[in-house]
């Protein structure tokens, strides 16, 4: 659509009917201003006014977008039908597709949250070989219960690092780890380097 050429379409149209730009924006229940807008090329009717605004004028929507007279009106009247329903149709349609994709982005962020909160504990380093232990099996999915689960200080391998007996660790899928080899990194954080099942 042409705003100009359909504002001076409209414009045009108006006068030949004999009615005022409040005639016309009361006809279609918008404001007089709006009608002084499109005529003067500055915006474009909404879709959902096509209808009644081209009945009021006496033309077709298909003229109304062009923005001059059709020479077949009988067809142009159902053409415009058809179109008009179908922008509207349409824009409901995508009004629909952004609710679903904003529905399906807050269950993503909900969910992304709940992991978050869950397991962004597990990534602080920590200077305590217990906690650090235990940050480790909730990012490889053991779990526990505060209270239930003992960490002993056992040898120290030269190779491995110093050697932490845990019991109370569990896991749905594989047995848990009962010893952990943990080195002192930077800062004195520790860092588990090594773990097993084994005696």
């Amino acid at each position: 659509m042409d705003a100009k050429k359909t504002g001076d379409f409209i414009a045009l149209m108006r006068n030949e009917n004999g009615l005022s730009q409040a005639d016309l924006a009361s006809r279609i229940g918008i404001s007089s201003k709006v009608i002084a807008q499109w005529e003067s090329g500055k915006g474009l009717p909404d879709p959902s006014v096509w209808r009644d605004l081209s009945g009021s004028l006496g033309i077709g929507v298909n003229e109304l977008l062009l923005g001059e007279k059709s020479e077949t009106p009988m067809e142009a009247g159902r053409i415009s039908d058809m179109l008009v329903d179908t922008v509207l149709r349409e824009r409901k349609n995508n009004r629909k597709r952004r609710r679903k994709f904003l529905l399906v982005a807050l269950l993503v962020g909900f969910l992304l949250g709940v992991f978050l909160h869950r397991y962004a504990f597990a990534l602080i380093p920590s200077s305590d070989p217990a906690t650090t232990i235990l940050r480790y099996s909730t990012l490889h999915g053991y779990s526990y219960t505060e209270g239930h689960v003992t960490v002993e200080e056992g040898h120290l391998d030269p190779d491995l690092g110093q050697q932490y007996a845990i019991s109370g660790l569990t896991c749905s899928r594989v047995d848990p780890p009962c010893f952990f080899y943990l080195e002192k990194g930077a800062f004195g954080f520790y860092v588990v380097k090594s773990c097993g099942t084994g005696p």
